[in-house]
C-alpha cells in the first residue's frame, strides 16, 4: 500500500492560533488546561489548527481538539518525555489517518492509531529522551528513530511494533532528534557533541564536534543541510551536520527545544520561561510571562505556535483556539 505522507513537525510541546506575521515580537498568552499544575509538560505535536497532542510526565497524554482539553487514556504511567506524528492517506481516498508515537521512562514506548494508545516492544529499559520520523521514504530507511540513554532504536514501518537498536555506547545520553532524510539523522549528546546517523538502516554514527562543551539538548532541520541545534548556557548552532557554527543568542540558561516554520522564523525555549526567536539575522528574547521551565515547542503556522513546560504550562501566540478545522481534526484522529 502506498503511503501518501505529509510530515508536520517534531516537536519536543499545544497550540492555538492567529498573532504576528511580522518581525514583532510575538504577544503569548497563556491557555493552560485547568488540572494540570502538577504535571510537566515535556512535548508537543501539531498536524494542523485545532488537533494538538502533548506528553507528560506520569503516561499523561493530553489532546486539544479545538475546542477542550481531554486526558486520552494511556497504557503507562512511566514519565513521557516526546511525542511525534504523521498524518498520511491512502492513495485514492481522501481519508486521513493519524499515527502517533510517544517515548519516555524504563523504555516506554507507545503507538497511535484510530484504535487508541498501545505499548510497543521494549528495545531497551533505559529513558528514551526523543522520537522524529522522516516526511519522506526516499532513499529508503528506517521510518521512526529514538533516542535515549546509551543507544539509539529504529523503526522500519510506520504504525508497525518492530523496535530495534541500531547503536550503543555506554555513558551517553542520546537527546533531541530531527533530520532531512531517512538515511541522515541528527542526535544531539553531552560535550559539545551532535551525532550523524546514515546507512540504510542508520546502522552508522558518528560524533561531530561544535567546538564547546555544553549539551546539546534539541535538533530542528529546516531543509536539506540545514539544522539548527540548541542547548545548555544559552547554545544556538547552525550547520550542515558535520560543520557548525554558532550563533549569539541573548541568554545563558539551557534551551530545551527548537523549532521553526521557516529560516527566517525560529523558535527556541528553555529554563525559567525562556523564549527565544530567530528572525533570519538574530536571536532575540520574547517576553513569555511565565517562569516555568519551558520543554517543547511546535506549531502550524507562524501565528500558531504553541509552547509546553512544567507545571502544566501552555502558551501561545495566536489570539484564540482555532475552532475552525475542528470537523476535519477529528476524522483524522479517529481515522475516518
Amino acid at each position: 500500500m502506498l503511503l501518501f505522507r505529509v510530515f508536520l513537525a517534531v516537536c519536543f510541546a499545544a497550540v492555538m492560533s492567529s498573532g504576528f506575521t511580522s518581525n514583532a515580537e510575538a504577544a503569548w498568552k497563556t491557555v493552560s488546561p485547568s488540572g494540570y499544575s502538577g504535571s510537566t509538560f515535556t512535548g508537543i505535536w501539531q498536524p494542523q489548527p485545532g488537533l494538538r497532542f502533548i506528553s507528560a510526565s506520569n503516561g499523561a497524554i493530553i489532546q486539544n481538539n479545538g475546542t477542550k482539553w481531554t486526558a486520552l487514556q494511556s497504557p503507562t504511567n512511566q514519565n513521557l518525555t516526546a511525542v511525534w506524528g504523521q498524518v498520511y492517506q491512502n492513495n485514492g481516498t481522501s481519508a486521513a489517518k493519524v499515527n502517533l508515537y510517544a517515548v519516555g521512562s524504563q523504555g516506554a514506548m507507545l503507538h497511535y492509531n484510530a484504535s487508541g494508545w498501545q505499548l510497543q516492544n521494549n528495545a531497551t529499559v533505559l529513558k528514551l529522551n526523543s522520537v522524529w520520523g522522516a516526511s519522506t521514504t526516499t532513499p529508503a530507511g528506517p521510518a521512526m528513530v529514538a533516542t535515549g540513554q546509551d543507544g539509539i532504536f529504529v523503526n522500519d514501518l510506520m504504525g508497525q511494533n518492530n523496535w530495534r537498536q541500531v547503536y550503543h555506547l555506554n555513558g551517553v545520553n542520546f537527546q533531541g532528534l530531527s533530520g532531512d532524510s531517512p538515511r541522515h539523522v541528527l542526535a544531539g549528546a553531552s560535550a559539545g557533541n551532535i551525532w550523524t546517523g546514515g546507512g540504510s538502516q542508520l546502522e552508522y554514527w558518528y560524533p561531530y564536534p561544535t567546538n564547546g562543551n555544553q549539551d546539546i539538548t534539541a535538533i530542528w532541520s529546516d531543509a536539506p543541510g540545514s539544522f539548527y541545534a540548541v542547548g545548555s548556557s544559552g547554545l544556538a548552532l547552525h550547520g550542515n551536520g558535520s560543520v557548525w557554527q554558532s550563533m549569539s543568542t541573548p541568554t545563558s540558561r539551557t534551551l530545551r527545544a527548537v523549532w521553526g516554520t521557516s529560516a527566517s522564523n525560529v523558535y527556541a525555549v528553555g529554563d525559567q520561561g525562556t523564549i527565544l526567536r530567530f528572525d533570519g539575522n538574530a536571536w532575540n528574547l520574547e517576553t513569555s510571562n511565565t517562569t516555568q521551565d519551558l520543554l517543547g515547542v511546535c506549531g502550524s503556522s507562524a501565528s500558531d505556535v504553541t509552547v509546553v513546560g512544567a507545571n502544566g504550562t501552555v502558551l501561545n501566540n495566536g489570539a484564540s483556539l482555532n475552532h475552525a478545522t475542528l470537523a476535519a481534526a477529528l476524522a483524522i484522529l479517529l481515522g475516518q
